[in-house]
């Protein structure tokens, strides 16, 4: 016999997210020492980490606030098209994120960029992967 599906643990994994902005701010901290250390004139890799990483902090917490807005048996059916809205809305704003970043910010690191972002996403799915 199966056995029900559990809850989702909407108010873990907001605080969660909302807690993923210290890991931010850590990063581009740790981006900041690294270049002062190395004497660099400018911040250029400090505003490019800083770039990827607020742009992947921003796309996962619209996913999160779209995709756990509703909970519930009976909510099943909004719940799926909430998560599939939450996942192009984060897509979108990534797309739409990186391609401002590339043409607003000059000089940029692009590889600094896109490895912000990676390591965000790796560190959001760290974090939420501890919620059972």
């Amino acid at each position: 016999m199966s056995k029900p599906a559990e809850r989702t643990q909407k108010a873990q994994i907001l605080a969660r997210q909302r807690r993923q902005i210290w890991v931010a701010m850590a990063l581009i901290a740790i981006a900041a020492v690294c270049e002062l250390a190395l004497g660099a004139r400018g911040f250029v890799g400090t505003y490019s980490l800083a770039a990827g990483v607020v742009l992947s902090f921003v796309a996962h917490l619209v996913f999160a606030l779209i995709a756990y807005r509703q909970t519930g048996a009976r909510a099943r059916q909004a719940i799926m098209l909430n998560v599939y809205l939450g996942q192009m809305a984060k897509w979108a704003i990534a797309l739409i994120g990186f391609a401002l970043i590339f043409m607003l910010l000059k000089p940029i690191m692009p590889v600094l960029v896109i490895g912000g972002y990676v390591l965000m996403q790796f560190i959001n799915a760290w974090a939420l992967s501890y919620i059972k």
